[in-house]
């Protein structure tokens, strides 16, 4: 896990080579005018997804896992919790390949405060949970999630 702001990404590039491209993409990036949806970012396979939603329980939030893509989150508006575990301690459903998509059934996660301008990356080891409330308070997040290839 990598957590910065993202005017920083660019200096992960070392641990991450396709940041490079990534960060790129986040530094001509229209935060506030950006749609919801599909985003490709040049021709390395990197995409990004844009949700608008409003935050919840964690007894609501869905947790998963990853194998071909690494995760990068980026909170264009509002704020949220995400819950963060290591894959090992879980317990896990089957693996849909076609949407790169492991369920995890439970596990001991820990939330971590993700706000405006701020981004954290997620590796396959993690099982995430997202759109966790803050202080047991629903808020409307507008969110990017940068897919970003395992070579």
């Amino acid at each position: 896990m990598i957590s910065d702001q993202v005017e920083k990404a660019a200096s992960y590039a070392g641990t991450i080579p396709l940041l490079k491209d990534v960060s790129a993409f986040l530094n001509t990036c229209d935060f506030a005018g950006i749609q919801a949806g599909r985003h490709d970012i040049g021709q390395s396979g990197c995409y990004a997804l844009v949700f608008e939603y409003t935050t919840k329980d964690i007894a609501d939030c869905i947790i998963e896992a990853h194998r071909k893509y690494i995760d990068m989150h980026v909170v264009l508006e509002g704020e949220e919790n995400i819950a963060v575990g290591d894959l090992a301690g879980c317990q896990v459903g089957e693996f849909d390949d076609t949407r790169d998509y492991l369920p995890v059934a439970s596990g001991e996660l820990s939330c971590w405060k993700l706000k405006k301008g701020h981004f954290l990356v997620l590796y396959p080891h993690e099982a995430h949970a997202t759109a966790v409330w803050i202080d047991q308070t629903p808020k409307s997040v507008k969110k990017m999630v940068i897919k970003i290839p395992i070579a």
